[in-house]
């Protein structure tokens, strides 16, 4: 069993099952699935801990009643939340567009005014962990890295302009490849 710490937001996700993507100014029936605890990093924290690791995830909630649901959704999935806190705003929330193929669209719907900080006051020390996520370092800063030694290192493909981004390991879709790709390229 690894000890992994995940830095990252926690998002209610609402999905819904669609027979095809909309083209713009389109109209198309979806068929609700209902909502769920999401987020990339909830769900790498879900998935891992579920596979057995300890997993502490590291991150704001939102202060609404939403915040509390989230938070008992990564208990039933054994993550660890005490380095969890909530931030001065409510819940994020995506709208997930699942269509006949599997492929998904995410919307992210804005929750007004986001965290001061995506960092809580006192973190884990992360000399002890075996791997480390990161969700980007435009939330959270590069010196987290340094800290991690010597874990595996996670982290989502960097932002166009990134001057540094430290990662053992870097996982995202094809879309995120092609904007730092194309950011290379200018």
């Amino acid at each position: 069993m690894a000890e992994v710490v995940v830095f990252g937001v926690v998002a209610a996700d609402v999905v819904l099952r669609v027979r095809r993507i909309p083209a713009p100014g389109g109209h198309v029936n979806a068929e609700a699935l209902g909502w769920r605890t999401g987020g990339s990093s909830a769900n790498v924290a879900c998935g891992l801990s579920t596979a057995g690791h300890h997993v502490r995830l590291v991150g704001p909630v939102g202060t609404d009643s939403m915040g509390g649901h989230l938070l008992a959704g990564l208990g039933q999935c054994g993550v660890d939340t005490e380095y969890c806190f909530r931030a001065g705003a409510g819940s994020p929330r995506t709208l997930i567009l699942l269509d006949d193929t599997g492929e998904r669209t995410i919307i992210a719907v804005d929750s007004g005014a986001g965290p001061s900080s995506f960092l809580p006051v006192r973190g884990p020390d992360l000399r002890s962990a075996d791997c480390v996520y990161i969700e980007g370092y435009t939330r959270y800063p590069a010196g987290t890295a340094a800290e991690a030694e010597p874990a595996l290192l996670v982290t989502s493909p960097p932002v166009p302009g990134a001057a540094t981004w430290p990662a053992t390991v870097v996982v995202g879709s094809e879309t995120q490849y092609g904007d730092v790709t194309s950011a290379r390229d200018v």
